[in-house]
């Protein structure tokens, strides 16, 4: 048995309880130990996990079989946040008062509770410790633990590392071979459910010592986002209620004492996903009712169950919720400046039960003492609890944008989602009568009603899916799940390229997780074979010069300070670049800090601007590839697009990847003039280029430019978007934006964007990955197309480099000429007096190149006219040495430039090329004429040329 245990967070009651008659005494011990100081710095001071599981009495966790040891420590951490009401069961086992049982939960005087029968049958044994909820909330802040002595039969209780009480106890033989609810117990209805929500559970067949006890929960408090279950010997099982699906079920010991998920009716809206309907609504909201469950001890904002706020900026929206204290509210902004916010303050739906709600908004109706026609009924189980006054009338604007299931906000990462269950929804385009919504509760439905909009019936909806709109009118959901906890790691991939998107939240909020996300990126420099690392600007959220209305200097110093201790962790470890975004960027503060920064400057290969660093270009080569990382401040102006389009043109054969900070909507679309945020609005600057001026004037001219690189506009996703350019070079476009969304101030995630990508450079597997929580966000696969269907022409090559095509696509390529130099052209020695010459046009290749088996072959021909008459031939001089002659060129065609172009096979990145040489052309005229002025060349060799120069004149 191991001592100690990494075990990162587990929720483990596990006790066997006093069974005895006798009365149950406190008992000091000289055990006692407190949570030793938490030395790191970054301790979570709330833990949170991904999931909420709130308990209803018809959802809960079942053993598979039975335990057969007795859980003699149980550990569990959970959230209850009212303090006022009965919690229930954690870990029960309890059937009935004749049959032994081991329980463990929260009682109805707030005090944490086991209780025992035992295989004797003796009386039941309650041991209730504490004095209610000093340390309960809103967050995962409650890690409880008690261990059981069946020995000294005693129960000890601890609360977040620190001992509480000791109780003695009496019974007899502890029971075994049970099975156990995670979430209730066994009573008919599982009326003793958990009223709170439950994290993780562990239970362990020995008593922990106070010291395992403490280093359980100083591991919890300082690793709860990297938990590792240990194979300590005396674990029985464990649960992490914060995964989803089958994995909330598994045993994470790998003892098998897995769980049986019973979810009952309705579903639960995701902490992290995303439920969209389909297309916008078709008529109105008037009337929206559903089925609703929320946990009484909820004390936050319960939730919205439907609605459309902060999609894609929109300006028209409406949300209906249970707001803070249970109370049911919707409001209506009709984006002309015409709103209302209706608040049923009296009423308080945190009830642990179904309950059934009606919004009722009827125009026809004026409230006394008003002066505007428009009420809100709310109704409660069909009956009228309360009438507000609503003046208002939806606009039509309301429904331009899709609406959410569960929530309303598909760019904030669903934090206004609703936190309990939906069994039933509907939405009509009138407003119904009192006797209609008594019906609607009465569960009749006429799908076929005229005004009814959408209608989902849940009862039977597993969690986490897709459903349809039972009206047929189309509003079906689609649930895009935004979180995996567990994901299989990228196994066949060559290397990966991190991407870091906005990180103004953390460096404001919390700077020390900033200093976390980067040094994850070095931690997993060689397992994930990092070669680079890209940066998308707005570094900072407060870092603006002063002229912006956000200046801060204060805290602009304190931000930059932070960003660069972050950033420089990778100096001479990975190479990485740098871009800004100007909205909370300042480009002084970026060249003033990261300027300065010689471990950043030195690895600049171009300036824009000799010293400044807003705009510049770095390379590195993985393997036989050679990139280029082309940096373009935000809205990139016209100046600096014309030297950009000079940098790719003189980097013909390096794969280029522009960052650039504001560049794509959030639907992958380019951002353009007129549209919120982007770079030329006067809130920036209007002589700023938007993502369309930047493609049309530089990124579609290059047929290497084969990404851009983007942040600026908030999304849960990695956004992938492409655009073919003029040489028919497909350009991947990619958004990576978490500020706000995924990283916010009060959950920062610490994103990064693993690009995985295969020896070749094309296919692409993504891990959006949170660094601090060990969280994905859903895996997304795409290929990166290289080359282009239109051939780059040699005017603007020199001889070092080479077009290449891909025999397997036709695509063309340009790389570096490694291969052979011309050498140009010579005459062979010949009488001159029958009217014909022969000249040779001569290659030098590389002596480690297989000409022999490349395929070569030679193309040639007059320009404008054929060549009659003549003869061609090839010669090798020597291995590495083959040259063209073309042989009895007529005497009228020596001032006639004859053309040869050289084509041969190579292998790229295990792609098989055709390299087509550039048309070399050359005359025999113009060879004699050079072949005379050349003094070095034999004096044969000179006077044949003269002799050729002579007939020709």
């Amino acid at each position: 048995m191991k001592a100690t245990m990494k075990k990162a967070l587990a929720v483990v009651l596990t006790m066997v309880m006093l069974l005895g008659v006798l009365p149950i005494v406190t008992v000091t011990t000289s055990a006692q130990v407190s949570a030793s100081p938490i030395t790191n710095p970054h301790r979570k001071t709330n833990l949170s996990g991904s999931a909420d599981r709130w308990i209803k009495n018809d959802t809960y966790w079942d053993t598979e079989g039975t335990i057969q040891s007795t859980p003699l420590t149980f550990e569990a951490v959970i959230k209850h946040p009212n303090q006022a009401r009965y919690g229930g069961q954690l870990l029960g086992s309890y059937v009935d008062d004749s049959t032994p049982h081991i329980s463990f939960g929260i009682g109805d005087t707030g005090r944490p509770v086991v209780r025992i029968i035992d295989e004797e049958l003796k009386a039941h044994q309650f041991m209730f410790y504490g004095n209610g909820y000093p340390y309960y909330s809103s967050t995962y802040s409650a890690h409880m633990t008690f261990t059981i002595d069946p020995e000294a039969k005693t129960v000890t209780y601890y609360e977040n590392g620190e001992f509480v009480e000791t109780k003695q106890g009496s019974w007899g033989t502890l029971p075994t071979d049970l099975k156990y609810r995670v979430g209730g117990d066994f009573r008919e209805g599982n009326t003793n459910n958990f009223k709170a929500a439950i994290n993780h559970i562990a239970i362990w067949d020995e008593p922990r010592t106070a010291e395992q006890v403490v280093a359980d929960y100083n591991e919890c408090a300082t690793a709860w986002n990297s938990i590792v279950w240990d194979d300590d010997d005396t674990m029985i099982a464990a649960w992490d209620l914060t995964k989803q699906g089958e994995n909330a079920c598994r045993d994470r010991t790998g003892n098998g004492n897995d769980l049986i998920y019973h979810q009952g009716e309705g579903v639960r809206p995701d902490t992290f996903g995303s439920s969209v309907i389909e297309q916008p609504l078709t008529g109105t909201p008037e009337t929206v009712e559903a089925w609703l469950y929320l946990p009484q001890c909820y004390d936050t904002r319960g939730g919205t169950f439907i609605g459309n706020y902060g999609v894609s900026g929109a300006s028209a929206y409406f949300s209906f919720e249970i707001q803070n204290s249970g109370r049911p509210r919707c409001f209506i902004n009709n984006g002309d400046g015409t709103s209302s916010t209706v608040t049923f303050e009296t009423l308080d739906m945190r009830v642990s039960d179904w309950f059934h709600v009606a919004f009722v908004h009827d125009t026809t109706v004026t409230l006394e003492g008003e002066t505007n026609p428009g009420v809100m009924h709310c109704y409660i189980n069909g009956e009228l609890k309360s009438t507000l006054a609503c003046p208002i009338e939806f606009s039509d604007a309301i429904l331009e944008q899709y609406c959410m299931f569960g929530g309303d906000r598909q760019g904030n990462g669903m934090t206004q989602r609703y936190n309990g269950y939906i069994k039933e929804l509907r939405v009509y385009n009138d407003a119904r009568t009192a006797d209609e919504v008594a019906s609607d509760y009465a569960g009749n439905v006429d799908v076929a009603d005229e005004n009814i909009v959408l209608y989902y019936d849940l009862r039977e909806t597993p969690d986490y899916t897709s459903f349809e709109d039972l009206t047929g009118n189309g509003h079906d959901v689609t649930y895009n799940q935004v979180w995996y906890d567990e994901v299989l790691p990228v196994e066949e991939y060559a290397y990966s390229i991190a991407v870091v998107g906005d990180t103004q939240t953390i460096t404001y909020s919390n700077p020390d997780k900033l200093m976390d996300l980067y040094q994850w990126i070095i931690d997993n420099k060689e397992s994930q074979n990092i070669q680079y690392v890209i940066g998308l600007g707005d570094i900072t959220e407060k870092g603006v010069d002063s002229w912006h209305k956000n200046y801060d200097p204060e805290k602009a110093a304190e931000e930059w300070s932070a960003a660069v201790a972050a950033i420089t962790q990778m100096d001479g470890i990975l190479p990485y670049s740098l871009i800004r975004g100007e909205g909370h960027d300042g480009v002084e503060y970026f060249n003033q800090y990261f300027g300065a920064e010689e471990g950043y400057t030195s690895q600049i290969d171009g300036w824009y601007e000799e010293g400044r660093i807003e705009n510049v270009y770095h390379t590195f080569t993985v393997g036989d590839i050679d990139y280029m990382v082309l940096c373009l401040d935000f809205g990139a102006k016209d100046p600096v697009l014309e030297w950009a389009n000079e940098v790719v043109a003189a980097h013909p054969a390096h794969r280029v990847i522009v960052t650039t900070h504001g560049y794509l909507e959030k639907d992958g679309s380019l951002l353009e003039t007129g549209e919120a945020y982007c770079p030329s609005s006067s809130y920036y600057d209007t002589e700023n280029n938007d993502g369309d001026d930047i493609w049309n004037e530089f990124v579609r001219k290059h047929p290497n430019i084969q990404m851009v690189m983007c942040g600026h506009m908030t999304c849960d996703s990695v956004v992938v978007s492409k655009q073919t350019g003029d040489y028919g070079n497909e350009v991947t476009q990619i958004l990576i934006d978490p500020q706000n969304g995924l990283d916010t101030s009060s959950t920062p995630r610490g994103m990064v964007a693993m690009l995985y990508f295969s020896e070749d450079g094309e296919d692409v597997q993504v891990r959006y990955y949170s660094t601090l929580t060990g969280a994905y966000r859903p895996n997304s696969e795409f290929t990166t197309t290289v080359g282009s269907t239109v051939a780059p022409s040699y005017d603007n090559l020199g001889d070092d480099y080479l077009i290449v095509q891909d025999q397997e696509n036709d695509l063309y390529s340009v790389v570096e000429n490694d291969y052979f130099r011309f050498l140009g052209g010579s005459l062979r020695y010949s009488d001159v007096t029958d009217g014909y010459a022969n000249i040779r046009f001569g290659y030098q290749f590389e002596s480690t190149f297989d000409l022999e088996n490349s395929n070569w072959a030679w193309n040639y021909g007059v320009a404008g006219d054929g060549l009659p008459n003549y003869k061609v031939g090839s010669v090798k001089t020597s291995t590495n040495v083959s040259s063209l002659v073309i042989t009895d060129v007529p005497q009228a065609y020596y001032a006639t430039d004859l053309e040869v172009q050289l084509t041969f096979d190579v292998t790229l990145l295990g792609h098989t090329y055709t390299a087509i040489d550039r048309v070399r052309t050359r005359s025999v005229l113009g060879v004699a004429q050079a072949i005379v002025k050349n003094y070095s060349e034999l004096t044969e060799a000179r006077e044949y040329a003269q002799s050729i120069i002579d007939a020709c004149s």
